[in-house]
């Protein structure tokens, strides 16, 4: 059985990489596929490898926050956006990919972690594994 901070450590690692806007960076994959094999004995390295990409430590930090934190900022913008339609579209499916994954097994989050870690699924790829009703 995984302790509390470990699920929150490891859902909030793969709800950062589902939201990103672009697959990461060679450096940052390259140190993920190492430790995927054995993503819970490794999963303090998890903290460093967000650390070292900007992008991907702000969705991390975000993700790990109380739902309500969560959520709030998830959604908070400075300025309205241009596009309504496809910025309602985008939120509705960020917030699907963080329900998903929020709401898996123990068993069933390592599972997907180790599929996404070592098959350096891209945030699309991921979107699509989860909708496709992976890991089921």
């Amino acid at each position: 059985m995984m302790k509390n901070a470990d699920v929150i450590t490891l859902r909030s690692f793969l709800i950062a990489l589902a939201q990103l806007d672009s697959p990461l960076p060679q450096e940052q994959q390259e140190k993920l596929n190492a430790i995927a094999p054995n993503i819970m004995a490794n999963l303090g390295k998890l903290d460093a490898i967000a650390e070292s990409y900007p992008p991907l430590d702000k969705l991390y930090q975000e993700a790990g926050m109380p739902e309500h934190d969560h959520a709030r900022k998830r959604n908070k913008a400075d300025l309205p956006t241009i596009n309504y339609a496809a910025e309602q579209q985008s939120t509705e499916t960020s917030n699907t990919l963080v329900a998903k994954i929020e709401n898996l097994e123990e068993d069933k989050l390592q599972e997907l972690a180790t599929k996404v870690l070592e098959n350096n699924l891209s945030p699309a790829q991921i979107a699509a594994l989860l909708a496709s009703g992976y890991p089921c």
